[in-house]
Formats: structure tokens, C-alpha cells, sequence
């Protein structure tokens, strides 16, 4: 073996091995993409009358996005309905996902997101002021999820407080 020929095998053998490529992020959130419509609900304030959300892998893979549209029914005494919208964004965070949530209404929620065997679940920290809140995406089918929304007072268990399930009415592109 030339000393040329040793040289080259002791460099490659001390180069480090090359990096694998990372992880998808989005890999078990990936089931909610698409365009969903509201099929049915029940919960508080009002009755569901319909509504929806999208969800998207935006920004060339960093973010994801949820944008969401509710209809209720006129509350007994009331003359008209109300509509509720939201927007919330989803990123990578350590070796996690995070959530920002707003809504029409001036709330701001901060969650972490996990998924279990099918099951998204963003949560609210525990120990910051005020109640905590907890969003359930449960996988039915390829085109259909159930949706929990449950609020825990403090140091209280979590409450549902509105249930529903939606089905894609739209493929991803």
C-alpha cells in the first residue's frame, strides 16, 4: 500500500459519518392536512351549527398552520348566532412541537403537542395563572377526526366543554 493510499484511509476512517437527515417534524400531525368540515357537535356556548378548519405544512416545512371557523346557534333570548375564529401556528422546539393559538376573541393559549398512537393532543403548561386547556384531535378514519376541547379550573380535573367531529372534505395538495 502506497503512503498516499494509507494517508487516505486513516482521513476517511477519522471523518465523522455524515448526518442523517432529520426527522419530520410533521410526521404524526400529517393526518389532519386538508380542508375539514364540522359534521356534528354539542357543547357550550350555544349549539354548533357548522364550521371547519384547515390545516397545512406552510413556510417550507417550519411552521404548520391551523385555521379554524365555528357557527353557533342564537343562545336562548338571542336574536342571531355568533361565529368563532382562530388561528394557530405549530413549530418545532427542542425535540418537540409548540402551539400559538389566537382566537377572535382576544385569547391567547400556549401548548405543547403530542401525539398518541393517532391522537394529537395540545396542552396548556400547568402552573401559569388561570385555567388550562387541552385540544384532542382523535384520528376515525382517513378523512374523519374527533375533536375535544376541555378546560381545567385551578387544581381542578379537565372539563369537556365542546365536542365535535369533523371529516376532510378536501385532499391535500
Amino acid at each position: 500500500m502506497t503512503t498516499f493510499a494509507a494517508l487516505t484511509l486513516v482521513l476517511l476512517a477519522a471523518a465523522p459519518p455524515a448526518a442523517a437527515p432529520p426527522a419530520d417534524p410533521w410526521a404524526s400531525l400529517r393526518f389532519l392536512v386538508g380542508t375539514w368540515k364540522a359534521v356534528e357537535g354539542e357543547g357550550k356556548p350555544g349549539t354548533s351549527t357548522g364550521g371547519g378548519f384547515t390545516f397545512a405544512i406552510e413556510l417550507d416545512g417550519n411552521v404548520a398552520v391551523r385555521r379554524g371557523r365555528s357557527e353557533f346557534a342564537p343562545r336562548t333570548g338571542e336574536t342571531k348566532g355568533t361565529t368563532h375564529a382562530d388561528l394557530t401556528v405549530l413549530y418545532p422546539k427542542g425535540n418537540g412541537l409548540r402551539a400559538d393559538y389566537w382566537d377572535d376573541e382576544g385569547h391567547v393559549i400556549r401548548y405543547a403537542v403530542r401525539n398518541e398512537a393517532g391522537t394529537v393532543i395540545f396542552e396548556s403548561e400547568a402552573g401559569a395563572p388561570g385555567p388550562r386547556f387541552r385540544l384532542v384531535y382523535a384520528r376515525r378514519g382517513a378523512d374523519e377526526v374527533e375533536i375535544s376541547f376541555s378546560i381545567a379550573p385551578p387544581g381542578q380535573p379537565f372539563q369537556p366543554y365542546v365536542t365535535g367531529l369533523a371529516r376532510r372534505v378536501k385532499e391535500p395538495s
